[in-house]
C-alpha cells in the first residue's frame, strides 16, 4: 500500500510517496510424523516444543490459541498472571483474543485447574500464537465407545472428561494419564506423551464373552491381573 500526499508550493508540485512494512507471517503448524507404533501410543512428532508461544507482528494485539487440524474447539478463561483476576471468559480456541500488552494465564472454561498455557506474554502489535497438541482414543470397530478422563501427569489432578472416543481433544503438550470416566482405579493409558502440533492417539483393545447356543447371557466383573482391584462391571454377553 501506498500513501500519496500533493502538495502545490510556488507553483511547484512535489509528490511523496512512503511504504508501509509488511506484516511478518506466523509459523504454521508442525506436520505430525509416525512413531514406533510398538509402545502402543503414537506422539505424532518428536520436535521440541519450546514453549508453545510464537509472537508474530501485527496491526493488532492479543493471542491466538491454535488447535490441531481435526480437534475440537474449546473455550477458554484468560487471567491477568499478576492479579490472577479473571479478564475473559469462553473465549474460543483458533480465534483472535484481543488484550491489552502484559501477562497473561490462559485455562479451559470455568476449569482453573485445567491449565492451557501459563504466562502467555502479550506484547503491543503482536499476536502471541499458542500451539496445542491433542490426544484421541481409538476402539477396536464394534466394540462400545469409551468416554474417558483426562489427569495430569501424577494421575492425581482431573483435568478434563472427554464425552466419546474417538474424539480428537485439544491439550497442551504435556505428559497425562487417561482413566475410564467416573472410575479413577482403571487406568486407559498413563504417560501420555503430548506434543506441539501433533495427535496423540491411543488404540484399544477388547474383551468378548461368548455364550453357547441356547444359554442364557452372563454379566460379569473385570479386575486388574492381581484380581484385587475393580475395573468395570459389564452388563452382557455378547
Amino acid at each position: 500500500m501506498f500513501r500519496m500526499r500533493v502538495c502545490a508550493v510556488a507553483g511547484m508540485l512535489f509528490t511523496l510517496v512512503a511504504g508501509c512494512p509488511s506484516s511478518q507471517p506466523g509459523k504454521g503448524l508442525a506436520d505430525p510424523v509416525d512413531m514406533d507404533p510398538g509402545s502402543g501410543m503414537d506422539p505424532g512428532n518428536d520436535t521440541d516444543p519450546g514453549d508453545g508461544t510464537d509472537p508474530v507482528d501485527n496491526d493488532e494485539t492479543g493471542l491466538i490459541v491454535e488447535t490441531v487440524a481435526g480437534s475440537a474447539t474449546a473455550s477458554l478463561d484468560v487471567y491477568d498472571a499478576a492479579t490472577n483476576a479473571r479478564v475473559l471468559q469462553a473465549e474460543s480456541t483458533d480465534e483472535l483474543i484481543e488484550l491489552d500488552p502484559g501477562e497473561y494465564t490462559v485455562t479451559e472454561y470455568f476449569n482453573e485447574s485445567f491449565v492451557i498455557a501459563p504466562l502467555v506474554q502479550v506484547t503491543a502489535g503482536q499476536v502471541t500464537r499458542v500451539r496445542l497438541g491433542a490426544v484421541t482414543v481409538s476402539t477396536v470397530s464394534g466394540s462400545e465407545g469409551v468416554t474417558y478422563d483426562i489427569y495430569d501427569a501424577t494421575g492425581e489432578t482431573l483435568l478434563d472428561q472427554v464425552n466419546d472416543s474417538d474424539l480428537i481433544r485439544a491439550v497442551p503438550a504435556g505428559t497425562y494419564v487417561l482413566k475410564e470416566y467416573f472410575n479413577d482405579a482403571f487406568d486407559i493409558a498413563r504417560d501420555v506423551v503430548v506434543t506441539e502440533g501433533a495427535v496423540t492417539t491411543i488404540p484399544l483393545g477388547a474383551v468378548r464373552l461368548i455364550t453357547v447356543e441356547g444359554a442364557e447371557t452372563e454379566t460379569y466383573d473385570i479386575f486388574d491381573g492381581t484380581g484385587q482391584t475393580l475395573l468395570d462391571r459389564v452388563n452382557d454377553t455378547e
